[in-house]
């Protein structure tokens, strides 16, 4: 279980692997690679939702472009908190009880999230449009009040405060 102590030791530990110059710059597309796969699947289920409910091609392409649009939203934002968590020095990832646990939630939330969208996707229609629209802002807000208990603030504020010195 992590404890507000447990959050305030592994700061201090951020800021000695940030002072010492541990900070890694990502590439792009390992910031943006759970993005897209997010995009595609969207995308994806979009189609398998087409050819089983309707063959009409107007509401294929509304359906695709529906999904491509959520999935894209979602892919920037997930893009920057990627970019964020692989900035983080690789010595502190592998010790950190915080990042193992933010790196285990994330991978549940989206999980759970693709298999729930490829459901709606199987229900059709109205369920897959209003159904993803719902998923993505209750998941949103759930995962929000979820990862805000460990105070991330405070870690993106250390990463923060080391770009700026470094300008």
């Amino acid at each position: 279980m992590i404890t507000q102590q447990t959050v305030r030791q592994e700061l201090e530990t951020l800021k000695r692997y940030i002072d010492s110059g541990g900070v890694r710059i990502p590439s792009l597309w390992s910031s943006m690679r759970m993005g897209v796969s997010i995009v595609a699947w969207m995308i994806f289920c979009s189609v398998i939702m087409s050819f089983f409910i309707t063959q009409k091609t107007s509401e294929t392409l509304m359906s695709v472009l529906f999904g491509g649009w959520i999935g894209f939203i979602i892919m920037l934002v997930v893009a920057k908190m990627r970019m964020l968590y692989l900035s983080l020095p690789e010595n502190f990832v592998k010790e950190s009880l915080l990042a193992k646990t933010f790196s285990s939630k994330v991978k549940l939330y989206y999980i759970t999230y693709l298999i729930l969208i490829f459901l709606f996707s199987i229900a059709g229609g109205i369920v897959y449009c209003f159904g993803s629209i719902l998923l993505t802002v209750i998941m949103t807000f759930l995962f929000s009040l979820d990862i805000g208990r460990y105070k991330v603030a405070g870690v993106v504020e250390v990463i923060n405060s080391y770009i700026k010195s470094r300008q």
